[in-house]
């Protein structure tokens, strides 16, 4: 074996006469030489090396090291390898002309030069055969079936486990459904159903005064209706400027005859208070209000002459009604027994 070492960098040859064996150049992760002590990386290689060149039939019987601090590299590969190992020095090789130095990189290459010369390539170490080989000459799948194995049968417990899991929840789901159809159906037509084609045909047959989802009328209507009330009665005549039983004009425009101060909508009731610019334009709107189908109860519950304030001479007043917008025939048509369940317990 032929080893030449320098800095983090190894060259390694083995030859059994004239016949190349191996032909290694290893990078190491660090220098040949750490306080003038070999380093574990390079002996490592060393014994890789031997180890690889016995399988291919060779016994290193003897080495050579060169480079710098081969003497003090020479001892401890030669315990690694069990067998004598001197420094090597260029100069002294049988053959070779007197004073001729060869640096690393000429002995890198004349081990890169031999490989090629070989014709089958650098030499390598296959761990896998021979005395190296865990069980003989199987292959990876065969060697490694049990890991296979394992690994296959958590993946398939997983995928088991995965489609469980999402079989609850989807039954998880359904009952949910099927409970909200029970109240919906218990809500609606007074039993508690699971079909739902039947309770959807049973709903369609229903006509639309039997089941409302959204109410007849809000309160934002309601108040749509009394501020119609109150701008139908018009504006006040006259120039702008504050004067008795007339409203200042504002930006222009003439104020209305009729203003309100706040609105109180309640789900059957509605209450408003509000300034008028004199008795006769309350009378119109509490009359106009009357008029309203969905006013019913329509009552002045107060009223009183400004006296100094700005609407000087004007009447404030408070007024009071019921508030129905149902149509009367549906008042009036019975209900269904299908939604007498739901009447009864509303």
């Amino acid at each position: 074996m032929l080893l030449w070492a320098q800095g983090n960098t190894l060259d390694v040859g083995v030859v059994d006469g004239m016949r190349p064996v191996l032909v290694r150049s290893v990078v190491l992760g660090e220098p040949v030489l750490n306080h003038n002590e070999p380093s574990p990386g390079l002996l490592r290689e060393v014994v890789l090396s031997a180890a690889a060149a016995s399988e291919a039939g060779v016994h290193v019987g003897s080495a050579w090291v060169g480079g710098f601090g081969s003497e003090v590299l020479a001892g401890p590969v030669g315990e690694a390898l069990d067998c004598p190992c001197m420094p090597m020095n260029p100069t002294g090789i049988p053959g070779a002309a007197e004073g001729v130095v060869i640096s690393p990189a000429s002995a890198k290459a004349v081990a890169l030069a031999v490989a090629g010369a070989s014709g089958w390539g650098p030499g390598s170490l296959n761990l896998r055969t021979g005395d190296f080989s865990l069980e003989g000459t199987r292959g990876l799948l065969r060697e490694r079936s049990r890991y296979f194995a394992a690994v296959l049968g958590l993946v398939a417990a997983l995928l088991v486990g995965n489609a469980v899991v999402k079989y609850l929840g989807l039954k998880a789901d359904r009952d949910a459904v099927v409970a909200d159809l029970r109240a919906f159906s218990a809500e609606l037509l007074g039993k508690e159903r699971e079909d739902f084609d039947g309770v959807l045909k049973q709903v369609k047959s229903l006509t639309e005064e039997d089941v409302r989802i959204f109410p007849r009328w809000t309160a934002v209507d309601t108040l749509n209706r009394i501020i119609g009330a109150v701008m139908a009665m018009g504006r006040v005549e006259g120039s702008g400027g504050d004067q008795e039983g007339g409203a200042p004009e504002t930006g222009g425009e003439r104020a209305y005859k009729a203003e309100l101060e706040s609105v109180r909508i309640e789900p059957r009731t509605a209450s408003l208070r509000g300034e008028a610019d004199s008795i006769e334009t309350l009378d119109a709107l509490v009359a106009r209000l009357k008029t309203d189908p969905c006013f019913q109860d329509v009552v002045t519950e107060s009223t009183e002459r400004i006296q100094f304030e700005r609407h000087q001479g004007w009447q404030r007043f408070s007024i009071r009604m019921n508030v129905d917008c149902t149509p009367k025939e549906a008042q009036k048509k019975p209900q269904k027994p299908a939604v007498e369940g739901r009447a009864q317990k509303g």
